[in-house]
């Protein structure tokens, strides 16, 4: 290649003399291709993908504040209005199920576009409905797209995420729907009232604004490469990390209990404010529904110092009581209170649902996230679609009052559920730590543990992470509190790790021999014995031998949350033989 005639390895071009300071160099990796212009840097990615996700929910919250208008100029009923949302909850459902690991073999990008088409879709067609025709067909569209962003777009804000806040991925990812609803209702709901052509303009706002983010995504970074199995992944499956089946029904119950009253609102919020607290105004339909929502955001850094399971017990005991608030001021028909148990419902949503989903990501990795977020939210679309469908048969025989009574009764049943499930679940699933057992760790370890050579058995890199032969020799795992594990690795010529991030970043420091590594949009870069590699947290990178020259490295790296590695895809060999650059002696990523 390039007109080099010797094969790459150690053999290939001359090294300059190396001084100690190239000796000991660190591989930083910077931001981007040759190309970067015209990609978006990580944290610009980070920043598309959640406005994206919460635009899409945003899109669905529009149409909310104008039922009102459907229902007096088209002659549209509760109970349409009712199966108009169903098939939302069902389309969104349905992408679900069958497209929640598409983002795994077709990479995010694809998916996360796809997403905000069909939600950009929706808002053209309900832009132009009159009549009941238009309006199921138009929330499919933007169910669909919901879908779609709830796992793809949901995984590449996790992706792209920067490592602190700790929270900030998780409340993201937890309170999209809950962010981005209630933001598109209100701004409906002011241009309603205050706006030329109601019906109109706010779906073409948003539609622009859906078209700008298909543009800025296209300019974001892949974060997840392309790989074989895209038929086998079409078909329906629920991922359940492992060791996490207690914390997942810890966390979808208390999804469904939240989002039960949200799909009460969605579908009945119109006729509660006209019949139950008197008034007809688009805006005050919008707030009364928005305020379900809105304080969501605000339970993530709420909960961000909290453990899991507090911060789940937390939030189902304010949600309990914001819903004895709600049934309470409707009887009353009393619209401040109502609205402040409204404005709770939010806040114990944010408290309860980030911490779940925190211990969720958690134990999840890069290629579990997608199909860990589809499972997550296809419990909530469940559980919100079916007591939607027996609200349709039963609104106009029990009336919008003894529904809310109802809705409430089993979001206190679901709340139970969660709390129930998340104290059955172990320290290391709900992400608390036992001080008790944490004293006794440190007390064991107040003695020097002596590790003798060649007491702890070799072991065989597996295929599923690495390619050719790979030999590692465990060397320490430190017990709590400590989080440092390290471990000396040997790759045979031609053997490599496959792609793979760690949550804290990776130190190799190569004992013998001469090798390979590089980080996502890097060079590759040669590496030989007595240099040292940093590889920053969450960098997708890969390292190995020479295709001629044997390579030995001691591997460290610290876990968070239990995890110290996410593996994905095989290096291939063609990324493989595209070799480093003829000189090799260089600091690689230096500014």
């Amino acid at each position: 290649m390039n007109g080099r005639k010797s094969p790459r390895g150690s053999s290939r071009a001359t090294p300059q003399p190396e001084t100690s300071a190239v000796r000991s160099r660190v591989f930083q990796v910077t931001p981007g291709p040759a190309n970067a212009s015209l990609r978006l840097s990580r944290g610009a990615a980070f920043l598309v993908a959640a406005s994206s996700l919460i635009l899409v929910f945003a899109g669905a919250g529009v149409p909310i504040p104008l039922f009102n208008t459907y229902r007096a100029e088209d002659g549209i009923t509760n109970a349409d209005l009712a199966v108009a949302s169903v098939g939302y909850f069902a389309a969104a459902a349905i992408a679900l199920l069958v497209l929640g690991r598409l983002s795994n073999y077709v990479g995010r990008r694809p998916v996360a576009i796809a997403a905000l088409v069909s939600a950009r879709g929706g808002c053209l067609v309900l832009a132009g409905a009159h009549g009941i025709a238009a309006l199921p067909v138009g929330r499919i569209l933007q169910g669909l797209g919901c879908g779609l962003a709830s796992s793809s777009t949901g995984a590449y804000v996790v992706d792209t995420a920067p490592t602190r806040p700790s929270w900030l991925a998780a409340a993201i990812t937890g309170g999209a729907p809950m962010i981005g609803v209630p933001l598109g209702a209100l701004g409906s709901g002011i241009l309603v009232d205050y706006a030329p052509s109601p019906r109109l303009l706010i779906y073409l706002i948003v539609a622009g604004l859906l078209g700008l983010c298909v543009l800025l995504t296209v300019l974001g970074p892949e974060t997840m490469g392309r790989q074989r199995g895209l038929w086998p992944s079409l078909v329906p499956r629920v991922q359940v990390p492992a060791g996490s089946g207690r914390l997942l029904l810890a966390a979808g119950a208390a999804f469904v209990a939240t989002w039960l009253i949200g799909g009460f609102y969605q579908a009945f919020s119109p006729t509660v404010t006209a019949e139950y607290l008197g008034t007809a105004s688009a805006v005050m339909t919008a707030a009364v529904f928005s305020s379900v929502m809105i304080l969501n955001p605000f339970g993530g850094p709420a909960s961000g110092r909290l453990k899991a399971a507090v911060a789940l017990r937390v939030g189902m005991s304010l949600y309990v009581i914001a819903l004895i608030g709600i049934v309470v001021s409707l009887h009353a028909h009393a619209l401040g209170p109502f609205v402040a148990a409204s404005l709770l419902v939010g806040l114990a949503q944010g408290v309860a649902c980030t911490g779940a989903m925190k211990a969720l990501l958690a134990r999840a990795t890069t290629q579990q996230r997608a199909r860990l977020l589809a499972t997550l939210y296809l419990i909530s679309y469940c559980g919100v679609a079916l007591p939607g469908l027996a609200a349709r048969q039963l609104v106009q025989m029990l009336g919008v009052l003894h529904l809310a009574e109802a809705y409430a009764a089993l979001g206190v049943i679901s709340s139970i559920v969660a709390v129930v499930a998340m104290q059955g679940a172990s320290p290391a699933e709900n992400g608390t730590t036992n001080a008790g057992l944490a004293r006794k760790s440190l007390a064991r370890t107040k003695v020097m543990k002596l590790i003798r050579a060649g007491s702890q058995p070799s072991q065989k890199g597996p295929a599923k992470f690495f390619t050719g032969a790979v030999r590692i020799d465990p060397l320490n795992t430190a017990t709590e509190p400590a989080r440092v594990s390290c471990a000396s690795v040997t790759f045979e010529p031609g053997a490599r790790t496959a792609w793979h991030t760690h949550p804290l970043g990776q130190t190799l420091i190569v004992t013998a021999g001469c090798g390979w590594t590089q980080c996502e949009g890097e060079p590759i870069v040669e590496i030989r014995a007595g240099d040292v590699v940093w590889c920053p947290a969450n960098h997708r990178h890969w390292h190995g031998a020479t295709p001629t020259t044997a390579m030995t490295h001691i591997a460290i790296q610290e876990a968070l949350d239990g995890k110290a590695v996410d593996w994905m895809e095989h290096v291939s060999d063609e990324q493989y033989s595209a070799g480093p650059p003829c000189v090799v002696n260089a600091t690689a990523g230096s500014d």
